[in-house]
């Protein structure tokens, strides 16, 4: 517990700088880890409820009458929907959702004295575990959707997460994991919160909305065939820590394989397609990006200034070439179906709002630091 605490207070430490890159990270980070506590702890609680889509008439007395945690220790097909979280709790293990649904109840539940989540706030949950595999699910309602922790050698397989508060797709300090065609969409704060009475205590002025999919702490996992829409970021991959990987872990990895990033879809997300950050040291190993479609973003895909970025894959070569930018306005003389100059990913870093803390930051683009160029454009999106 010492370790978890630990962390959580670096991840709360402040930047020394006042305009610096976004780091949307700190939101999932922070929260998940404060979720994993909740997993481990007991205590005295202090209620308060965060409105997702909330359940009528809901509040501590009748919670668990209404919802429960199912918790998978063997292979399990679901034959109906179900009202709760879902936690698998051993290796080499399959939950087939079946295309059923795994609704949460509207609510995420923050404990002001411990400073931890109700552990329900998350839909399905795998942490600390191998060779689990997820298919099928539709899940909805959660801060949280899909969560997959410390776990290595697990496979997402054609989920769909919508309607979650925080991130639909979660993987943190996680290895060797094949994330495949799923579905992340409507990934928002609706603002309006409530005590466990059901009585309102404020509201956000407007919905805010956060992360598709969020990779941290974690390396050679694959990505593929997956979509993230109507989101605020699509897919947010954050930095690497070899130090806060190697205490949480214990162990530093002798060899690192590369993120890989292939065929999937970002499309009409409010704040960016591809966010990567990277305040700190660079990672040992690359993300590595191509194939991708990437329409009608904000901004689609951005690095960290140069100071703190550092070199990205967009492209498979040629003639297999790189991804589809809505926004290339390069030509393709020759035909090849690939674009005759490079499209360049900008730097962006962010400023706040300091006295409102709930405000959009707001993108600075600065120029392309050149360490992150797509050689080979595609001219129409990839279809497979």
């Amino acid at each position: 517990m010492d370790r978890w605490k630990r962390f959580v207070d670096w991840c709360q430490q402040p930047s020394k700088v006042k305009i610096r890159t976004f780091n949307p990270r700190n939101i999932m980070i922070i929260a998940l880890s404060v979720l994993i506590i909740s997993l481990i702890t007991s205590g005295s609680w202090l209620y308060q409820v965060f409105s997702v889509t909330q359940t009528p008439d809901l509040n501590r007395e009748n919670y668990e009458s209404l919802f429960s945690t199912l918790i998978i220790t063997e292979d399990t097909v679901l034959n109906e929907d179900h009202q709760g979280s879902i936690i698998i709790e051993a290796d080499d293990v399959t939950l087939d959702g079946n295309g059923h649904t795994i609704t949460g109840p509207g609510v995420w539940v923050w404990n002001s004295t411990e400073r931890m989540w109700w552990p329900t706030s998350c839909g399905i949950t795998v942490i600390g575990r191998s060779g689990v595999t997820v298919k099928n699910c539709h899940v909805t309602n959660f801060a949280f959707g899909l969560t997959l922790s410390n776990s290595d050698g697990c496979t997402l397989l054609n989920n769909t997460i919508y309607d979650n508060v925080y991130v639909g797709i979660s993987v943190v300090f996680s290895v060797n994991n094949t994330i495949l065609e799923n579905t992340v969409h409507s990934t928002r704060n609706v603002g309006e919160s409530y005590d466990y009475t059901g009585l309102a205590v404020g509201n956000l002025e407007e919905p805010y909305d956060y992360t598709g999919f969020g990779v941290d702490m974690s390396f050679g996992n694959t990505f593929k065939g997956n979509v993230a829409y109507d989101n605020g970021w699509g897919f947010s991959i954050g930095e690497f820590e070899i130090e806060i990987f190697e205490e949480e872990m214990g162990f530093i990895p002798e060899e690192y394989e590369d993120n890989i990033f292939e065929g999937n879809t970002a499309e009409g997300n409010t704040k960016a397609g591809f966010w990567i950050g990277g305040l700190h040291n660079p990672p040992p190993f690359s993300n590595i990006f191509f194939h991708n479609n990437l329409i009608e973003n904000a901004i689609q895909a951005s690095v960290p200034p140069t100071e703190y970025g550092y070199s990205n894959t967009w492209d498979d070569g040629y003639p297999s070439g790189g991804n589809y930018w809505s926004d290339y306005t390069g030509v393709d003389a020759d035909g090849d179906g690939i674009g005759d100059t490079p499209y360049e990913i900008p730097a962006v870093s962010y400023e706040w709002d300091e006295e409102d803390p709930n405000a959009d930051p707001i993108p600075i683009i600065g120029e392309p630091d050149g360490n992150n160029v797509d050689r080979f454009p595609l001219m129409a999106p990839f279809s497979g």
